[in-house]
């Protein structure tokens, strides 16, 4: 009985859950074609593009299905939405010219202003004349014989600066005296304006110091030169035919003091690291120049290298200096190697880029009979 019971209770289960999907499906409205919205249900609107009624409003991400309909008529015409441009502004037509002035029928004054809309001169509305006056030859004129000169209150500019039409004593207008513009102003029209004070021509370049400068119109209209590129330690801003570059400096020593063509290129080298880090560059000296290379033979009859002795050495040159220094090597073939292992050294590398001295002796001897052959040798000292 029990097993009966609940076998009765899942297919009433079944029943109701497919009643209720078949329910669903006769129910669920099919989207009705239209052209214009008052075809659709209320609280539906025509979508043209489509041709369909929707909800007013939809979810996010709604699906709207369309079923076939074999009875839809042909589609609608295209809408244009095009955009019909505005008519042309008006060309501006004068009718007067400034400072003109005309008298009306009805006896008073006009006018020649200029519109403020559209730019245009133009007759203003008619005013009456002052008291005790009249219009008369295109002019208030009073009992005293005098005559409107400006419209009252206008402006204009001479020689750059600015003239304001004022009412007189006699009852007549007449042109007051020429005010300077503030600071840094000129008049322009009938208004004060910003007076660019141009520097330079725009797109012009030049050096100035290690700096290249362009000339550039700021937004207030007026060019001024600005910065657009820093010339590095070792470079100096020069102007040639195609304007300025930043060059290199030049290294090449201006007195060679008798140097062979290796120890010429080693002080070139020697030079080029120091403009690097913004270190002047060494001065060659004749007798440091013998006294590293009497010390570079020395050191090839020996075979090896040393510093012994170096303070006598130095003090032997006669030279009065206050610091000196001293590097040596062996075995490199070229300045460019020497250099090398001379700049990977630290000890060696701070005698090359010390600040301290200011002259350099370099020797060379080559052709020992050792393994190394090459001897070289650099001496610094800071003259008095």
């Amino acid at each position: 009985m029990r097993t009966f019971t609940t076998y009765k209770i899942w297919v009433g289960c079944f029943v109701l859950f497919f009643a209720l999907l078949f329910a669903e499906a006769c129910t669920k409205p099919k989207a009705q074609r239209c052209q214009f919205t008052n075809e659709c249900p209320r609280q539906y609107v025509c979508v043209p593009d489509l041709s369909i009624c929707i909800p007013v409003s939809l979810p996010d991400a709604a699906v709207i299905i369309i079923e076939p309909d074999d009875n839809v008529g042909p589609e609608p015409a295209p809408v244009d939405r095009s955009v019909t441009p505005p008519p042309d502004k008006p060309t501006c037509q004068n009718t007067c010219t400034q400072n003109q002035s005309k008298c009306t029928a009805s006896g008073w004054i006009s006018y020649c202003v200029r519109d403020p809309q559209t730019g245009c001169w133009a007759w203003s509305p008619a005013k009456e004349c002052p008291a005790n006056s009249t219009c008369a030859n295109n002019a208030c004129e009073s009992s005293s014989g005098c005559k409107d000169a400006c419209l009252e209150n206008e402006r204009r500019c001479v020689s750059g600066k600015q003239q304001s039409c004022k009412r007189q004593q006699d009852g007549c207008t007449a042109w007051g005296e020429l005010l300077s513009c503030p600071s840094g102003q000129t008049c322009v029209g009938d208004k004060c304006q910003i007076s660019c004070q141009n520097a330079c021509t725009q797109g012009q370049k030049k050096c100035t110091g290690s700096d290249i400068v362009l000339c550039n119109k700021g937004s207030n209209g007026c060019t001024s030169w600005v910065k657009i590129q820093q010339c590095k330690s070792d470079e100096t801003c020069k102007t040639g035919t195609s304007g300025p570059a930043c060059e290199k400096n030049n290294t090449t020593p201006t007195s060679d003091c008798g140097m062979t063509q290796e120890e010429k290129d080693v002080l070139v080298l020697v030079n080029q690291e120091r403009a690097k880090v913004g270190a002047s560059a060494l001065k060659c000296n004749e007798k440091l120049l013998q006294a590293s290379r009497s010390w570079s033979k020395e050191q090839c009859r020996q075979r090896r290298i040393s510093h012994d002795n170096m303070s006598s050495r130095v003090r032997a040159t006669g030279l009065s200096y206050t610091a000196a220094g001293e590097n040596v090597a062996a075995g490199q073939r070229s300045a460019a190697a020497v250099m090398n292992g001379w700049m990977n050294s630290p000890g060696h590398r701070a005698n090359i880029l010390s600040t301290t001295y200011t002259h350099i002796g370099i020797g060379l001897e080559s052709g020992c009979s050792d393994q190394y052959r090459y001897y070289w040798t650099q001496i610094f000292v800071r003259m008095r």
